[in-house]
């Protein structure tokens, strides 16, 4: 049996569940996804920070892609499981959600038409791996989950 993510809204990635990324809170793990776009803009990377606090992240990355990183396709998908790892990992509901899909396949896009469903059944066996390692409760996760964008 499947799970169909696109018709979970809460479990999008642009559902209002924030997180936390070096010490910088994301409304959804579409504005980490968005702005990792930017953050090598340095030293300030403020189109980054405007995409954090936009209220439509995809569109204002999309008006600047003139500028986005140039190794973007080579870390895209690492950064899409790590936003959403992120996002399963310091939001004690959708990882309890996503635990009680066992091993059924999941399936979804997201906002920019990227088939999701692959990411999150990998993030799924990375938690589930977790849990193993670390049995302590979900609330310490987060610690463990942090990977480099």
């Amino acid at each position: 049996r499947r799970v169909l993510f696109r018709s979970l809204t809460s479990r999008r990635p642009s559902s209002p569940f924030p997180i936390t990324y070096l010490s910088q809170v994301y409304p959804t793990s579409t504005h980490l996804i968005q702005a990792q776009k930017f953050l090598h803009l340095s030293p300030t990377p403020s189109i980054a920070t405007l995409i954090r606090l936009s209220p439509t992240p995809l569109s204002l990355a999309l008006s600047h892609a003139a500028t986005q990183r140039p190794d973007w396709d080579g870390v895209e998908e690492r950064t899409v499981f790590h936003a959403l790892n992120l996002k399963f990992t310091q939001n004690r509901e959708l990882g309890e959600w996503l635990e009680s899909t066992g091993e059924r396949e999941i399936r979804g896009v997201d906002e920019e038409g990227r088939e999701v469903g692959e990411v999150v059944m990998r993030v799924r066996k990375a938690l589930q791996e977790m849990r193993k390692r670390h049995p302590s409760p979900r609330r310490e996760w987060g610690t463990y989950s942090v990977g480099l964008l």
